[in-house]
């Protein structure tokens, strides 16, 4: 916005301040811009908050300062290593919350307005110098609820998974049964004439003997040749 747009606006005429709401024509400046932006950001996702502030704020902007804790620990870590975004979980206006900022560095586009400007705080900066912090507050509710619905659907599909592997399972064991029943009687009977074989001898002669060990009464055994 700074390089492409207000540079350009400024070759032709057009003002570039605060206040543009006040002048037609003029549009804002690039930190009025961000805070209107991070506004509609705000509207869009409930409870949200995007904040840009300045340990030397305009005096136009009444809340352009650190306001807590954690803007002036932002502030100061930013300053220390722009590089690395500064965050912490706290609770905020009674709701826990992730506070994300990460510093808003001077461009070489900038420095000369900010060093001319009559209303600047500041008349010293050179590109690089962190001029501000752009914060984002965002509620955790809204995470969480969002998180718990994905696990209660991803509950139901693995379910839903686990319900289907049980019936194929199951209708596998059946099958293995029926075929394993078949298999045994096949095995019992001889394969030409179909009539029970040595194998079933066998095993019904162990059937009985155990029930005559049981009982504990004689078992008799007829032998034919037919």
């Amino acid at each position: 916005y700074t390089s492409e747009v207000v540079a350009r606006a400024q070759t032709q005429g057009l003002q570039v301040t605060h206040d543009y709401k006040e002048h037609a024509g003029a549009i804002p400046l690039p930190a009025i811009f961000a805070m209107e932006l991070g506004k509609r950001i705000a509207q869009v996702q409930a409870g949200s908050e995007v904040r840009l502030f300045s340990a030397y704020p305009f005096p136009w902007r009444k809340d352009g300062g650190a306001r807590d804790e954690f803007e002036r620990d932002a502030l100061q870590a930013l300053a220390a290593d722009a590089s690395k975004p500064f965050s912490r979980f706290e609770v905020y206006r009674g709701n826990p919350v992730l506070r994300y900022a990460t510093a808003d560095v001077m461009r070489a586009a900038c420095v000369d307005c900010h060093n001319t400007h009559a209303s600047s705080p500041k008349r010293d900066w050179k590109a690089g110098d962190v001029r501000g912090v752009l914060e984002i507050i965002q509620p955790l509710d809204a995470v969480r609820s969002s998180a718990t619905r994905s696990l209660r659907q991803l509950m139901m599909v693995v379910a839903l998974l686990m319900g289907a592997a049980a019936l194929m399972v199951g209708l596998t064991v059946a099958q293995l049964r029926r075929r394993s029943a078949e298999l045994a009687a096949i095995s019992y009977r001889d394969g030409l004439t179909g009539l029970l074989n040595r194998r079933s001898l066998d095993a019904d002669l162990q059937t009985e003997w155990n029930r005559a060990e049981r009982a504990g009464t004689p078992l008799a055994l007829l032998i034919a040749d037919v």
